[in-house]
């Protein structure tokens, strides 16, 4: 598949919004108002890990969101999961029309979760989401985190990988989101995120909200993904989460099998 021919032919709308004064940066396609979808990427991504799968759905309003500390949006720690929920919950209050579903991949599944804990929404989907991060409580990390800067813009996209690390079938997708990654920073290149992410906090409130949200949530898993153990499966399985398993996918699912993700995600709207 072109990816490329794809997005150049679906090209999004920059929007750019306010919460808890910071600036917040989304992609957007307006096709009407029968619904409103939002994709929400994980730790350290940004937008674009969606836009090749928000670029096909030709129908409601689509956003591709950076999160705080992400992609094109305002830094502004410290992080918490419950102000980036916030940020979720302002996009859909300023621009939500009809029926709203939330996506979100990893991290961004907690954010789903906690931001359909506080707004009526039709369905939110944790994509290969780590159960810990919303369900366990764990005090902020005191490690420091070091981005690296590389000399060209070339060498930085050559260094670009997945975390966890895992195997990448289509080079030329992981190029794109590779090159949308990095931000130039003094003689060099380095990646968009604020390394002060790592120390974000999920309070033991936000967990006790986020319990009772699950039996209305879908958890849709990668085949060999390092998350997906019998063990996370049998948790989610208790919380009452509908499981749906994307088939030869490790964590980086819509890399790895965008066509079997953007299938389930039509077939929810």
């Amino acid at each position: 598949m072109d990816w490329k021919d794809i997005l150049l032919n679906n090209t999004p709308t920059n929007l750019w919004y306010q919460a808890h004064d910071c600036m917040l940066h989304a992609h957007y396609w307006d096709h009407s108002d029968e619904f409103t979808l939002l994709f929400i990427h994980g730790a350290i991504a940004n937008n674009i890990w969606w836009q090749h799968i928000a670029a096909q759905i030709k129908k409601g309003q689509i956003f591709s969101v950076d999160l705080s500390g992400h992609g094109l949006s305002d830094w502004d720690s410290p992080y918490t999961l419950s102000k980036h929920a916030h940020e979720i919950e302002t996009l859909i209050d300023a621009y939500a029309k009809g029926p709203v579903y939330i996506i979100g991949h990893s991290y961004g599944g907690a954010v789903a979760a906690l931001a359909a804990a506080h707004r009526q929404v039709e369905k939110a989907v944790m994509v290969d989401t780590p159960l810990h991060i919303a369900l366990d409580q764990k005090a902020p990390s005191l490690k420091s985190y070091r981005k690296y800067v590389y000399g060209t813009r070339d060498e930085a996209i050559s260094r670009f990988k997945p975390i966890p690390n895992q195997p990448i079938l289509d080079q030329a997708l992981l190029h794109i989101v590779a090159n949308a990654s990095i931000k130039e920073e003094g003689s060099g290149f380095t990646w968009q995120f604020d390394p002060a992410f790592h120390k974000r906090d999920v309070s033991l409130e936000d967990q006790d909200l986020i319990k009772p949200m699950l039996s209305d949530m879908s958890y849709w898993y990668g085949e060999y993904s390092p998350f997906a153990t019998e063990s996370t499966l049998n948790r989610a399985k208790a919380f009452g989460l509908s499981l749906d398993r994307i088939e030869k996918s490790y964590h980086a699912v819509m890399l790895d099998n965008p066509k079997q993700l953007l299938e389930k995600i039509l077939n929810i709207l």
